[in-house]
């Protein structure tokens, strides 16, 4: 899913003084300024359903509570579907999603069923842990900014086509507009 449309762009060229757009090139920008904001703001904003992700590491720990904490890759848990966890990567333990506290990237189970893997929480701490979890996340709709921020890059990356050739980002192009940087800035992954 798109951050915007062609119409949203071909009517902010309008605002701009364009008269005439090329209605394939403004095209070609707008899934690409959807993959841009994903890149800038650190994590993916569009409607997606992800299932079996799959993270270890730092990314599962237990608190000290003994709750299981585990953090998605790439974007932010609208609904949190499936989860399970194990230490060897082979025997599963599935956790009760209707117990979890989703705080936008993390997955909080309380009380996990932690004995019946057989250890206490003080080993597991030490132990390398697997999570899987299964969810719907970004959001739906786009946020207002979002498409805002997405209208404004699109048309600006089609302005600057024949100035600077490129994708928008470093390497000599333009500067990003700062209402655009400003949009975003809520929506900035800050890592847990």
């Amino acid at each position: 899913m798109d951050f915007c449309t062609l119409a949203e762009v071909r009517e902010e060229l309008i605002k701009a003084g364009t008269t005439t757009a090329d209605d394939t090139a403004i095209s070609n920008r707008i899934p690409r300024v959807t993959t841009l904001i994903n890149d800038y703001c650190g994590h993916w904003l569009d409607d997606r359903t992800v299932t079996n992700e799959t993270r270890r590491g730092d990314q599962v720990l237990i608190s000290p509570y003994g709750d299981l904490q585990v953090t998605t890759q790439g974007g932010q848990i609208r609904t949190l579907t499936a989860a399970s966890y194990s230490t060897d990567f082979k025997t599963w333990i599935t956790l009760d999603v209707a117990s979890a506290d989703v705080d936008f990237y993390v997955a909080n189970f309380v009380n996990p069923p932690i004995n019946s893997l057989g250890a206490d929480i003080t080993s597991l701490r030490r132990s390398r842990l697997y999570a899987r979890l299964s969810y719907v996340g970004g959001y739906n709709p786009t946020p207002a900014d979002v498409n805002y921020a997405a209208i404004r890059w699109a048309s600006h990356l089609y302005l600057q086509r024949e100035i600077t050739p490129g994708d928008g980002r470093g390497g000599g192009t333009p500067a990003l507009p700062h209402d655009v940087t400003e949009a975003l800035l809520p929506f900035m992954r800050r890592r847990p």
